[in-house]
């Protein structure tokens, strides 16, 4: 059995909670309107939102343009005999019927089996190729 006092008490902490939780429900709807985040799937085509997609332009990029290009016409909705679909096809085979198991840069690309670079000029294909197609 409470007392009047004891009543006014549990009303007066009652309210209290409600105004706190008025309080921090604007803080967060003001916390959220300063995030400035959209939800327009049209972004502009140079924001990058994963590290791995801008080491992938900044390096890979350059390295291999076939991929590059191979990667931004995949990305458009187009038919395959239009020239960015006739593009992708034939960076596709480009990729595919490379003569080195692995994606060189066009200046290290192994001259005659060997390294490319002077002070080395190793035999590629003596070196095993750790993982293939089939190991994945």
């Amino acid at each position: 059995m409470l007392d009047g006092r004891a009543i006014k008490l549990k009303t007066q902490l009652q309210k209290l909670y409600e105004k706190r939780r008025k309080i921090r429900k604007l803080e967060l709807e003001e916390y959220k309107e300063g995030q400035g985040q959209t939800n327009d799937l049209q972004q502009p085509s140079n924001t990058q939102g994963d590290w791995r997609r801008d080491f992938f332009s900044r390096v890979v990029g350059h390295m291999v343009p076939e991929r590059d290009r191979l990667a931004q016409s995949l990305m458009e909705a187009a038919p395959l005999r239009s020239p960015i679909g006739i593009s992708a096809l034939k960076d596709l085979i480009t990729l595919l019927t490379s003569d080195s198991r692995v994606a060189y840069q066009e200046t290290l690309r192994p001259i005659g089996g060997q390294c490319p670079v002077p002070s080395c000029s190793k035999d590629i294909a003596r070196y095993a190729v750790l993982h293939t197609l089939e190991d994945i």
